[in-house]
């Protein structure tokens, strides 16, 4: 049977259409009409058939059944039929009608208790489509055995089946499909997303509010625009951290004591310290001068004692003297007396072992006052020193 099965891949090198699928059968052999007591027998079969030309196809088909009528002799069970047959059909109209009847006719091979014979097929049928590439086919054929040993009958058939499309027509419809447009290539050499020509930083993946630029340390500056690019910083200063020059965890912006170790209660500086500045803030009111002059009174020199002390007890503090004048005199002689007395102070802290380096005397004039000078009571508040705390690191 290998041959009949075959036989229709020639056909199917046809550029015409092609349908495969499943029908169902219906034996009636010519003995019923004899034999009132028998009945048809069902079977099943797959069949393929191939368009030839704009009026025929070939087909080839393989079908199974069970019966007992196809022996001459009657028989009490069933027994297997198998055929396999090339035929070929005459369709009425053109291929493109979706109604087809056609005339068929052909050749087959059958086996039925290990008898083979074969056997020439002639019949009727309609094709009708009932969807895009699906399609009903109903056929009436009947079978002529040769050379006897099988009786004849009719195949009554039903079957469903759908297109299959034809290597050349695809490959046809493939070669005559219009080219899609094909898009520039976008160059983009980090692969960030951002091309080249609008990337500032076209070699390191970066991100598109930063036009391509990365931002390492994410502190919403990119490493362009950031001073410190790899530690999370501020902008305010230019994405570096805010200077600790103390490491007490309080911002210089912050710390009141940037160079000493201190408390966030006390604003950065040390607790013990707080009183101490304070007391020499007090102090600088009780150094007085002689009227006009930068000669130190001999009640100045216990309070400056005591700043001594002070001083050699914080070895980091330091202190702007500031000298400052009432307007009872011209500009340029309250500025030289001011320069005189702030440095009669220092003069006398560095005659008692403090180092100058810790010490800076300035003298303002009258261009601070702190009350008014039209009073006796306020020339006296402006005629002052002003002790200024730093500290050294």
């Amino acid at each position: 049977m290998s041959y009949l099965i075959l036989l229709p891949i020639y056909c199917c090198g046809q550029n015409q259409p092609s349908i495969i699928g499943p029908r169902y059968n219906l034996y009636q052999f010519t003995a019923l009409f004899k034999d009132q007591n028998r009945h048809p027998d069902n079977g099943i079969g797959l069949f393929f058939l191939q368009g030839l030309n704009k009026k025929l196809d070939c087909q080839v088909g393989i079908d199974a059944g069970f019966t007992d009528s196809g022996s001459k002799f009657k028989s009490n069970s069933k027994s297997l039929l198998l055929q396999s047959e090339f035929l070929v059909r005459a369709r009425a109209l053109r291929n493109n009608k979706s109604f087809q009847p056609y005339i068929v006719s052909g050749a087959g091979l059958q086996f039925y208790k290990n008898r083979v014979g074969l056997y020439w097929p002639l019949g009727l049928g309609i094709q009708q489509r009932i969807a895009k590439e699906i399609y009903v086919i109903v056929s009436s054929r009947y079978h002529v055995s040769f050379p006897g040993s099988i009786n004849n009958y009719f195949l009554h058939s039903v079957g469903f089946a759908g297109t299959l499309r034809p290597i050349k027509a695809r490959q046809k419809k493939e070669l005559n499909a219009k080219p899609l447009p094909v898009k520039p290539a976008i160059s983009d050499r980090d692969m960030d997303g951002v091309s080249d020509s609008l990337d500032l930083c076209p070699d390191e993946p970066g991100m598109q509010i930063f036009a391509g630029c990365p931002d390492t340390d994410k502190d919403g500056l990119p490493d362009t625009q950031d001073k410190c690019p790899l530690v999370f910083g501020e902008k305010s200063y230019s994405g570096c951290p805010v200077p600790d020059q103390d490491s007490d965890g309080i911002p210089d912006d912050k710390d009141s004591c940037k160079l000493l170790f201190g408390a966030i209660e006390n604003k950065g500086c040390p607790i013990d310290s707080i009183d101490v500045i304070n007391k020499i803030r007090a102090a600088a009111h009780s150094i007085q001068f002689e009227s006009g002059k930068a000669i130190l009174q001999d009640s100045s020199i216990e309070v400056l004692d005591t700043l001594v002390r002070i001083l050699n007890q914080f070895p980091k503090m330091c202190l702007l003297v500031e000298g400052h004048t009432d307007n009872t005199s011209t500009k340029s002689f309250n500025t030289a007396l001011s320069i005189e007395r702030s440095k009669a102070v220092t003069d006398y802290l560095t005659s008692k072992g403090i180092n100058s380096t810790r010490l800076k005397a300035i003298g303002r004039g009258d261009s601070k006052p702190v009350a008014t000078n039209t009073t006796i009571e306020g020339r006296a508040k402006n005629r002052r020193v002003e002790l200024i705390v730093d500290w050294n690191d």
